[in-house]
């Protein structure tokens, strides 16, 4: 019996290990622009950022933020994607929909023609950084093509894996794939928002590891 239980413990704690050092393989590389949000309209332009090799498209982009208090009015922040040169939308609105799930909005000349919506696995954390993460995969950059235009959303706590308090993922295919002509902003769209901003980071040629 006890030494059932102690190959049981060993077993357990090689898994424990195997996944910790498998989440710190898969974390991501520095960014390629990372911006202080003191200032709201702080904005980041993909067309900006050098890279030797383009992949036109595929990006990731995160904000750091913190809830201060539980929000008693409704709320919406995340980040805006804005588009140039998409005749079927030219901006996306992803966020934290009155802090209880996450929501997506497509929109063309300000009208709404889209919106993904999916509740929070979890409660928000107060007073703890968390990760709002952009990705998206152009078709050349995916190795799953399931994730081919593709924008995967997640809320999380912390880095790798571990920590999600929420994850979205909207489908583009029927949109037309987005351009490289993309400028990304903070989303912070409330009278008297419990949230508080630190940071906008930005991948280009961002390759996933799904």
């Amino acid at each position: 019996m006890k030494t059932t239980i102690k190959r049981l413990s060993i077993l357990f704690l090689l898994i424990v290990v195997s996944y910790g050092i498998f989440g710190f393989l898969i974390q991501d590389e520095a960014p390629s622009v990372s911006k202080s949000l003191k200032d709201s309209n702080t904005s980041i332009a993909l067309a900006d950022i050098e890279k030797e090799y383009d992949e036109p498209g595929s990006f990731k982009s995160v904000v750091i933020l913190t809830a201060n208090s539980i929000d008693s009015a409704e709320s919406f922040v995340g980040q805006t994607i804005k588009i140039e040169g998409n005749p079927n939308y030219d901006e996306i609105q992803i966020g934290i929909q009155d802090q209880k799930k996450l929501t997506a909005k497509l929109l063309n000349n300000q009208t709404l023609i889209r919106e993904t919506t999916q509740i929070l696995l979890s409660a928000i954390p107060l007073s703890t950084p968390l990760n709002f993460s952009v990705a998206y995969i152009a078709e050349k950059g995916s190795q799953n093509k399931s994730n081919e235009n593709t924008l995967q959303i997640r809320l999380y706590e912390g880095g790798g894996f571990f920590g999600d308090i929420g994850t979205l993922n909207v489908d583009l295919k029927y949109y037309a794939p987005l351009n490289a002509n993309i400028q990304i902003t903070a989303l912070n769209d409330a009278v008297h928002s419990s949230f508080q901003f630190s940071e906008l980071k930005v991948w280009k040629d961002y390759e996933s590891f799904d």
